[in-house]
């Protein structure tokens, strides 16, 4: 009896794992379509995660993606703008296949193509990255030093018996707004020690 129930299991496991290769088979080409009819209709972008999926897949497919989807893939990241991804894939590609690679001359000059133009849109974003890493830190002094500067004319206001209550008030909802905004920006740090901060501060750095 526990001979047959053996059986039994070991046969239900092979058909789940036809199933199983065949459902990947099925998804495989079901991919492969949403990849071709994109690139048919020039739409190269939405190809891209029909690729990746794919990729994904790999590990687990009875056989290998082809080296002409890789170089597929390739292409497409190159043709979408995705530069700096093209060219990691070449590299991959570079590796898997060598010289001996059916597309290595295409790739070669995929890889020569992009390599500048990857270190160029890299300098651009640091650059453009230090800029606004520049503007925030000036608009978080800012804040710091008006801040500091609406301290002390409260104190004036404070020490005169708020004979200006309109200013106080105006003054109190520009703290508020400026407090909050310290807030929401990380980047201002020691937002909640600003007392301390306008201590620190000589007459001379604040902005009336």
């Amino acid at each position: 009896m526990k001979v047959l129930r053996d059986i039994l299991f070991l046969i239900l496991m092979g058909i789940a794992i036809i199933s199983h290769a065949m459902d990947q088979d099925v998804q495989v080409d079901l991919l492969m379509a949403k990849i071709t009819n994109a690139l048919k209709q020039n739409r190269v972008a939405d190809a891209l995660p029909a690729f990746a999926q794919l990729e994904s897949m790999e590990p687990t497919l009875q056989n290998p993606l082809s080296e002409g989807f890789h170089f597929l893939y390739i292409d497409t990241l190159d043709k979408s703008g995705n530069h700096a991804k093209a060219l990691s894939r070449a590299n991959i590609y570079m590796d898997k296949f060598g010289k001996q690679g059916k597309y290595y001359d295409k790739v070669i000059e995929i890889m020569s193509r992009l390599q500048d133009q990857v270190d160029q849109e890299t300098k651009v974003a640091v650059e453009n990255k230090a800029i606004e890493k520049k503007k925030i830190e000036d608009r978080c002094h800012f804040i710091r030093v008006r801040f500091c500067a609406i301290d002390k004319e409260t104190m004036k206001l404070q020490s005169g018996n708020f004979e200006d209550t309109d200013r106080y008030h105006q003054l109190k909802s520009e703290r508020d707004s400026l407090l909050d905004e310290g807030k929401k920006n990380h980047s201002c740090e020691g937002v909640q020690a600003f007392g301390i901060i306008c201590r620190s501060l000589s007459p001379d750095d604040y902005i009336e």
